[in-house]
Formats: C-alpha cells, structure tokens, sequence
C-alpha cells in the first residue's frame, strides 16, 4: 500500500509492512533498529536516563515484537515506513516509522470488552525532520485505526517531549490519562 503523504508533507510516501516484508536481518530491518536505537538513546539523554540503553539486543528486541505482533495479528496491527518522496522504489533510506496496534481491556483488566489502536513508536530519523515525515505517519495511522472501526485512538508520550506532545495535539490527541511521580531521594 503505497500511500502520498498530506500537502504539508508532499515529499514523504507511506508503506505499510507485512511481516513478510520485515526480514531478520535486512537492511530494512537493521534501519528500524537503527531509529528506534537513535529514538530510545534520545529519550535517555533528554527526558529520562532510567530508559534502557539502546543496545543492539534492546533495539532488536523491540523491531522483534513489531515483526511478532505483524505476524500474528495482521489485521490489528501496521508498521508504516515513510520515504522521502524518490526513495520509496529504492528502499534504502527509511525516512521514519510509526507502529500502530490493537489493544484491549484485556491489555489491562482482563475484560476484552473495548479496544482501541495504541501508537507504540513514532521515530523520523534526524536528516529527515521538519519534512513532513511525522505528520504523514500519523496520518496513516488515523487512516489504519478508522479501517478498525475504532471510535478513538492512544499514543504515550513523556511529558518533557515537547516536541512530540506538540505533534500529537496537532493531530487532534488530548490529555486522557496523565501519570505523575516523585522522586524519594
């Protein structure tokens, strides 16, 4: 599914993956774990040092559950892959990516009685931002969560991520369900 991005974002293309298309190993896979090592190593360093260290088996862990969740629950999840605008047919250089699943009450409580799509990762690889990129992806994803019949969809974000906060507002996301803490030093 090959899908042009919004006007703002003329130059970014969206495909989503099947499980078949996300190979162990390939240079696709190795550059989802390269953005999401660069995404995980920022948050680190920026908002929250008790993050996990983007290791090599961290970030392959990670692209290991998108391939799991794409493999067994097809229909309930997508990992979107935007390129810039050229590069799509090449497939060499990922521009960014978004992963996007069905959850369930049961997720939480144990009672599948309601779902809803959770964004789990957005990450434009830094070459690529003030692009578009972002807000093709999210578009995408909103395109996906309405394919489920879904009445709402869910993204986290740390509170410090300004800059994602600002993204998600700009899609039409709102404070649903806030976590504070206090440091006991």
């Amino acid at each position: 599914m090959l899908q042009q991005a919004s006007e703002n974002a003329a130059a970014a293309v969206i495909v989503a993956l099947d499980a078949a298309s996300l190979v162990d190993g390939s240079n696709l896979w190795h550059q989802l774990e390269e953005l999401y090592g660069a995404l995980q190593h920022e948050e680190r360093e920026r908002w929250d040092p008790r993050l996990a260290p983007a290791t090599p088996a961290f970030c392959h862990e990670a692209i290991a559950h998108v391939h799991e969740q794409l493999s067994n629950h097809p229909e309930r999840s997508q990992c979107l892959v935007a390129y810039l605008d050229g590069d799509e047919q090449r497939r060499e250089n990922v521009a960014g990516f978004l992963f996007i699943r069905e959850k369930s009450d049961a997720d939480l409580y144990g009672d599948d009685g309601y779902r809803w799509p959770e964004i789990e990762t957005v990450v434009v690889r830094d070459s690529c931002r003030r692009r578009g990129v972002a807000h093709a992806l999210m578009t995408a994803a909103e395109a996906f969560a309405r394919s489920l019949g879904a009445h709402e969809m869910r993204v986290g974000v740390l509170a410090a991520n300004t800059v994602a906060y600002h993204l998600y507002s700009q899609h039409g996301f709102a404070s649903f369900d806030i976590t504070m803490r206090k440091e006991l030093r």
